[in-house]
């Protein structure tokens, strides 16, 4: 991806009010596109298999034991993919990182949060993600 190529997103959420408001946020940051939605893991899996992605934005609304299988999927068939779990809680934010997320960010500020990140991974490679 060069910088001016927009960064290619998949938001997996349950659907429902939060994944809208989700969706809607982060469709409002600049130079994001979200391609895709998934419900669950498995819809999730399928897609980032399919497309050439980015960035897999993972909501934890899913059952814990969804985002990590997921996230331990992902780090074993695609270890580039950096993956970022928003969260409610510090629990969820050190559980998800366990896990293998690249970040985990507090769904009440997701959208400083993640142009943040997307900056600096712009900068970066999103090799490393300051969270």
């Amino acid at each position: 991806m060069t910088s001016s190529q927009k960064t290619r997103v998949c938001l997996v959420s349950e659907p429902g009010l939060i994944q809208q408001a989700t969706l809607g946020a982060v469709t409002s940051l600049p130079g994001v596109v979200v391609v895709a939605t998934a419900s669950g893991a498995l819809s999730a899996t399928d897609l980032v298999a399919q497309l050439q992605l980015d960035l897999l934005l993972v909501d934890a609304n899913l059952p814990d034991e969804e985002i990590q299988a997921l996230l331990r999927w992902v780090q074993g068939h695609y270890p580039a993919l950096p993956c970022i779990v928003m969260t409610q809680t510090s629990r969820q934010r050190a559980q998800v990182k366990a896990w293998g997320a690249h970040s985990a960010i507090p769904r009440a500020s997701l959208i400083d949060q993640l142009e943040l990140v997307l900056s600096q991974s712009m900068q970066a490679g999103l090799q490393e993600i300051p969270f």
